[in-house]
């Protein structure tokens, strides 16, 4: 008896499991909501310029908060991880720093709206957030080496720029 009551437990946890897989839908969402986080389903020509000062920074996945001088504050997410900038040898933007910064308005399938970077100027360094198909330049960046910045071991600002291929050509855009 207590075998066959072990037994129908165990299958009902695994229907269970198996059916909350299915409900979940693995990702297979719009836009950012996709499972590789890309932005496959978006005109990447029809991006906005912010243009000011560095306001905030916080932590991962808080966004860039941005200060355009007129009393409007802008926050714009999709910075990337510091992985990323690290391999560029490029410091992330810090407060009282001037940007420009190429975004898109991003609808998420709850109906909000965020501004999401394609791309971000500081003074002469050009940083691609995205690849022309729209997919986060740093994703792949630990398996494939990716975004090998300027290996002459001078870190600070950088003047590179990544085209997603894992080439880093020190050329400003």
């Amino acid at each position: 008896m207590k075998k066959r009551i072990a037994l129908i437990t165990l299958a009902l946890v695994f229907g269970l499991f198996c059916t909350t897989l299915t409900w979940a839908g693995n990702g297979n969402g719009k836009g950012l909501g996709m499972k590789d986080g890309s932005m496959l389903d978006q005109d990447l020509s029809n991006t906005t310029t912010i243009t000011g000062t560095v306001f905030s920074s916080g932590v991962a996945g808080s966004g860039l908060t941005i200060d355009e001088g007129d009393g409007e504050f802008i926050t714009v997410y999709g910075m990337g991880p510091l992985s990323y900038w690290d391999s560029l040898k490029v410091a992330k933007p810090t407060v009282g720093e001037e940007v420009e910064i190429e975004a898109l308005d991003v609808t998420f399938s709850d109906g909000s709206i965020r501004l999401i970077a394609v791309s971000l100027t500081i003074g002469e360094t050009f940083i691609p957030l995205r690849t022309d198909d729209g997919r986060p330049a740093w994703r792949g960046l630990n398996k494939k080496g990716q975004g090998s910045g300027n290996n002459d071991g001078s870190g600070g600002r950088g003047n590179g720029s990544c085209d997603g291929t894992g080439a880093c050509p020190l050329t400003a855009n």
